[in-house]
């Protein structure tokens, strides 16, 4: 329509001027389009945001650049997760715990664990699973129960059910009243096959 080539046009204008909120939103804009031939565009002003400084452009820059280039990508996921952003924090704690090094696995623990302290119930279950398997840190099952009960908090379903499974088949003594609790949790929250399990434990 009219009114929005205007829009466009003015955001162009502004973002030329290196305004970082008209940089955001045409990056936004143009990621929104979901044409093939847009992809440049996006790259171009999210690029642009992203070296304003800006963690959320720079984790979205590093997102669209990936397919076409993972080594400035990850330079790009790197910046975002060193200001915290939570989206990077998953990417490059995932990416990270698979690098097959210590250093990869303790900077994974790292970025998952900054996130974990700021509520992010996401970086909480992976801060859960690093010290079930010893990802980065020592192994501690106790302190990965605190932290799955932490997301499950947030009705994190995939948390409830390795709360459960660890109360009926892992800690010992078991707990199957716990594991109950948290199977049926999970069967509220959405999760169908999680009524299986608590009926395993009823029977």
């Amino acid at each position: 329509t009219k009114d929005s080539s205007s829009a466009l046009s003015f955001f162009e204008l502004s973002a030329n001027q290196n305004c970082d909120l008209a940089l955001v939103s045409l990056a936004f804009y143009y990621q929104e389009q979901e044409e093939s031939d847009k992809l440049q565009d996006v790259l171009k002003w999210l690029k642009a945001a992203a070296d304003q400084g800006w963690p959320l452009a720079q984790n979205n820059y590093a997102v669209a650049l990936e397919p076409v280039d993972k080594v400035v990508a990850k330079k790009y996921s790197i910046m975002a997760a060193d200001k915290n952003q939570i989206y990077a924090l998953i990417r490059m704690s995932a990416l990270l715990s698979q690098g097959g090094s210590a250093g990869d696995a303790a900077k994974a623990y790292e970025y998952a664990h900054i996130g974990a302290r700021g509520g992010a119930k996401d970086l909480q279950y992976m801060v859960a699973m690093y010290y079930m398997e010893g990802v980065g840190t020592n192994q501690d099952p106790e302190l990965a129960i605190k932290y799955f009960k932490k997301a499950a908090a947030q009705d994190d379903i995939i948390a409830c059910k390795a709360l459960g499974y660890i109360y009926k088949s892992i800690r010992q003594p078991c707990d199957l009243d716990a594991a109950l609790y948290y199977y049926e949790l999970a069967y509220r929250l959405g999760d169908a096959d999680a009524s299986v399990d608590a009926t395993q434990i009823i029977l």
